[in-house]
């Protein structure tokens, strides 16, 4: 019978179990960093205390044997340091950590409802060396299991043990019998069946890891020091990467039979160096360093054939391949939650056979290389423990685990037993009538507050409230179009006070409903304070993290889709803008440096802060690698100002690091986060002072559901614009554009912004040009500035028409890939009408 098998019936209690936990490791992370801080905090020590304690009592009650294990061992150690027996060292808060990274895969795990999860071993281990070191004893390996003797004492103490905890259950008739010896029992005989099949275990894993080949030794991946938050995201985001490189690679295999000669295109060797990149750069920071240094060396290649120094050849679409298939196989094991040993020396050695080297060799740095386990070192790796609740009928009692409560779950968990109690009838129950009921029920009303709704209704209201925004803006062109035709009177009067007084409760049912999807930006920021301390474990940077404007509201979905971008951003703070403590030192700097991130609102927008005191962004080395790299000419980058080259950094594959880290150097990332906050309709904008720091500032509307639009005209067609992305706009007036190398340029407070001619851009014949959305004659032309990433450009449309609230709808996966679209939405008087996408505009407009 599997784990949830036996939880039938007891969906909610397990639900809650899952919210509460992930709250409690949430402040478990805060706290443990506070703790690293200041050592004294005894107020920080009980609430990571009582939060192992919570999750003890909570999945013992729920039979997650694995669960209890690991709160029970987490609790022990803080015990230890609630009585001055054990300092809150930097290896003692290292191993609690290792813990709620356990509890993080654990949890998703639940979620899943997956039976198996991360081995225990390596958390127990950790606390063990702890406690071996507070002892002053010496930690050995133990020697192997060699012989069946002991397998069968082993199994012989379980089963006696067992015996003896039978007896003890069978002893108690209701809760209140279980003494303290009967619990002693039963965890006695738990813990005699976890000796005998980790022995069993390590029997099999000693057998294996002896004939292993000394040349490419076992490695596996250690999911126990891995931030569990992320665990589930990397695993869905590489498998999709790996796919992809696959059918990349499969489309170049089938051209392998022509008779021209082999080729590959530089698009499809970026988009593979990317993937690697990626892949390399994840893994890395998840703390999976085999599969960071296979993606590594393929990256390599593909930075060969990028530079022109290697040729592709046939083979090459085998060799990777081989690597795709290999690194999947190993995703597909740590997806199942028990990744299993493997080799990567032979995936490394395909490789490099592939690798053509210039004459000067290119030192490549390597990932550090993975710990091997040695046969002699046994694993204890406890089964879960299956131990029923002991339910007693007709008292209304929980269940014997919960006899100390724990919040919430065991309220639920009371509730479920009374649940299940025989139903009385309540016309021979004298208490049915008791006036006791009513206050009761008055005191319930008025305790529920809050209640808890399914996403999906949600996101239905939702869109239900943007098609509302639909009719309104419908009903609004209706009322004008009928006061045209009929004049000032009492009728028309009557409909137009109507129509203000739906169009304002309109307005408060659409910020109603759109405060329901609002989250605190906390939900995006808790991941930094751990990741900036897992960045600066070496010892060469000293960084202090401020965080501000948590409580600042945004959309569930802008939340969801701007966490990767801030990774990086905080992710090149850390790498490129805080200098080396020797650095900071040389330069009259305080030792450690700081990084602020923060968040606040400005109107309908969200403005996210990115700042750092590190060296800023160095001119002289942007200008110099654009030059290389052919992203501009000399002549353009004499004519540059400093901020314009500064905003050079968003180019894809520009970087100015010295070397290739696993974590950046490569130039990729700061592309992709203009990209996709372009893909949010917002901005993002970079600020610096040369050895004083860098400021990138993002700019995102509050909710990309419902948005306010400038409506233009290019020829007949209407589109619009998010108002968001629109600087200033002006008419155009003869004689206001210049030429610059054929392109037309317009000069604007000491500005020269490039034009894009939208109606050439559209292929708009001029004779369609004639009269304006009202039917009149005209001729005269606007331009619309509008900005992304910091770069602005003119768009010259043919007639500013008016600006509204629009409702986003989705153009689908084959109309989502046409250029310059970035949905649809649908007006007053019926018409579809396109949103421009500014981002593409502004990057691929004026090479169209």
């Amino acid at each position: 019978m599997g784990i949830y098998d036996q939880l039938e019936g007891m969906e909610e209690i397990l639900s809650d179990f899952i919210i509460e936990t992930n709250e409690l490791v949430e402040q478990l992370d805060q706290d443990l960093l506070v703790l690293e801080s200041e050592t004294a905090d005894q107020e920080a020590i009980n609430r990571v205390f009582r939060a192992f304690h919570t999750i003890k009592g909570t999945s013992g009650f729920l039979n997650l044997a694995d669960f209890t294990t690991v709160a029970h061992a987490a609790e022990d150690v803080l015990n230890k340091i609630r009585m001055g027996e054990l300092t809150p060292s930097p290896k003692v808060v290292d191993a609690v950590f290792v813990s709620v990274d356990w509890f993080k895969n654990a949890t998703q795990a639940v979620e899943r409802r997956d039976e198996l999860f991360q081995p225990t071993q390596p958390v127990l281990e950790k606390f063990h060396g702890i406690f071996a070191d507070d002892e002053g004893v010496e930690t050995t390996a133990a020697a192997p299991v060699n012989t069946e003797d002991e397998f069968d004492a082993l199994f012989a103490a379980a089963n006696a043990a067992n015996k003896a905890a039978d007896e003890a259950e069978q002893k108690a008739t209701n809760a209140d019998d279980l003494e303290e010896e009967d619990f002693d029992a039963l965890f006695a005989a738990a813990n005699a069946a976890n000796k005998a099949a980790a022995a069993a275990e390590e029997l099999e894993k000693a057998k294996a890891i002896a004939n292993k080949d000394d040349d490419d030794p076992e490695e596996t991946l250690d999911l126990a020091a891995a931030p569990g938050e992320l665990v589930s995201e990397y695993i869905s985001e590489a498998i999709e990467i790996l796919e992809t490189i696959s059918g990349i690679l499969i489309k170049l295999d089938a051209t392998e039979d022509r008779e021209d000669e082999f080729s590959i295109s530089d698009d499809v060797v970026n988009d593979l160096f990317r993937a690697f990149h990626t892949l390399k750069g994840n893994s890395s920071l998840l703390g999976f360093m085999p599969i960071s240094k296979v993606a590594h060396k393929a990256e390599d290649y593909m930075g060969l054939l990028q530079e022109g120094d290697c040729k592709p050849d046939p083979a090459m679409v085998d060799a990777f391949l081989d690597v795709s298939d290999w690194m999947l196989a190993v995703i597909k094991d740590l997806q199942k939650g028990t990744p299993k040993p493997f080799r990567s020396g032979r995936v490394i050695a395909q490789l490099e056979r592939l690798i053509c080297h210039k004459e000067q060799s290119q030192k490549i740095i390597e990932p550090e290389p993975v710990p091997v386990v040695k046969a002699t070192k046994p694993a204890v790796q406890p089964e879960p423990i299956t131990r029923k609740p002991v339910v007693v009928p007709g008292n209304g009692r929980a269940p014997v685990e919960t006899l100390k409560p724990e919040p919430v779950l065991a309220q639920l968990a009371v509730k479920q037993a009374v649940a299940d109690l025989p139903k009385s009838d309540p016309a021979n129950d004298s208490s049915a009538n008791s006036s006791g009921n009513g206050k009761s029920n008055g005191d319930k009303s008025a305790a529920e507050k809050t209640i808890r709704v399914d996403v999906d209704k949600l996101d239905r209201l939702i869109d239900l409230a943007g098609e509302l925004v639909l009719e309104k803006n419908r009903l609004n062109q209706v009322s004008n179009e009928i006061s045209t035709v009929l004049g000032k009177g009492k009728r028309t009067s009557d409909l137009g006070a109507a129509n203000n007084s739906l169009r304002y409760l309109t307005k408060e049912i659409q910020e109603g409903v759109m405060q329901l999807r609002m989250l605190p930006i906390a939900h995006a920021f808790k991941r930094f304070p751990r990741l900036v301390r897992d960045l600066t474990r070496s010892g060469e940077k000293k960084i202090e993290l401020t965080i501000t404007g948590e409580d600042t509201n945004l959309d569930r979905s802008v939340i969801e889709a701007i966490g990767d971008p801030l990774v990086h951003l905080v992710r090149n703070s850390v790498d490129h803008g805080i200098e080396t403590v020797a650095e900071r030192l040389a330069k009259g700097k305080s030792e450690a440096g700081h990084v602020l991130l923060g968040a606040y609102q400005e109107g309908n927008h969200i403005i996210i802060e990115i700042k750092d005191d590190g060296a800023g962004i160095n001119v002289a080395k942007v200008r110099a690698k654009a030059i290389s790299k052919g992203f501009i000419t000399q002549d353009e980058s004499d004519r540059m100002s400093d901020q314009e080259v500064g905003r050079l950094v968003f180019a894809p594959g520009l970087s100015t690091a010295a070397k290739v880290t696993d974590i950046s150097g490569r130039g990729v990332g700061m592309d992709v986060v203009a990209t996709n906050i372009s893909k949010l309709n917002g901005s993002i904008d970079v600020k610096w002072v040369e050895n004083q720091g860098t400021t990138f500032t993002i700019k995102l509307p509050l909710t990309l559901t419902i948005t306010a639009g400038m409506v233009i005209r290019v020829g007949h067609e209407l589109y619009i614009l998010p108002q968001i992305s629109v600087a200033e706009s002006i008419r155009l007036t003869p004689g206001m554009l210049d030429s610059i190398q054929g392109n037309d340029v317009l000069r604007l407070r000491e500005s020269v912004i490039p034009v894009i001619h939208m109606k050439k851009l559209f292929s708009v014949p001029p004779e369609e040009d004639s009269n304006d959305s009202k039917g009149r004659k005209r001729n005269d032309e606007y331009i619309v500035i509008v900005s992304n990433a910091d770069k602005m450009v003119g768009l010259v449309v043919s007639e500013l028409v008016v600006i509204e609230e629009t409702l986003v709808k989705s153009m689908g996966d084959v109309l989502g890939k046409v250029p310059f679209i970035a949905g649809a939405t649908i007006r007053g008087d019926g018409r579809v009408v396109l949103i421009l996408d500014v981002g593409d505009l502004v990057t691929n407009g004026l090479q169209a």
